[in-house]
């Protein structure tokens, strides 16, 4: 079943980037063994109905920004500190959802203003942290027609 995606026309990804490394295998045996010991549970009730919806054809993104999180992102915040201030310095500036890309160490931050985007690039700007301001594609690139490579 296709599946459409029901978003705002517009809007604006703020990926910040704490200078510091995290090893996704140090990232996996740690989440490894914290759900081992029950510590992480990722089954929220919003989470369930963002499935169903889906199920149901339809993807609404102002159902999707609740349930955006990250497991891995409370283990690296607990060993890097940088990944954690700028992760509470973007919740600071009330995206519409923040989390943490992978097992990190980029965090970003969505949303719907371009005006609260800047405004939030120039705040981790100023706090040192390396911030790139982007817009999704307005169409699947594969949509896109093919190139003519040989006048090129």
């Amino acid at each position: 079943m296709p599946l459409t995606w029901a978003a705002p026309p517009r809007w604006w990804c703020l990926l910040v980037y704490p200078p510091t490394p995290v090893s996704t295998t140090w990232a996996y045996a740690e989440l490894a063994r914290r759900r081992a010991a029950e510590e992480v549970l990722s089954d929220s009730s919003p989470y369930s109905t963002l499935i169903s919806s889906a199920r149901g054809g339809c993807l609404d993104a102002n159902g999707l920004w609740p349930v955006l999180e990250n497991d891995f992102q409370p283990l690296v915040e607990s060993i890097k500190p940088i990944v954690a201030r700028a992760s509470q310095l973007l919740a600071d500036t009330a995206p519409l959802a923040h989390s943490m890309s992978g097992t990190g160490s980029t965090v970003y931050g969505i949303y719907d203003d371009r005006a609260a985007a800047r405004r939030a690039e120039t705040i981790l700007q100023a706090a040192g942290y390396p911030v790139f301001l982007c817009t999704p594609v307005p169409e699947p690139i594969d949509s896109a027609p093919p190139r003519d490579t040989d006048n090129e």
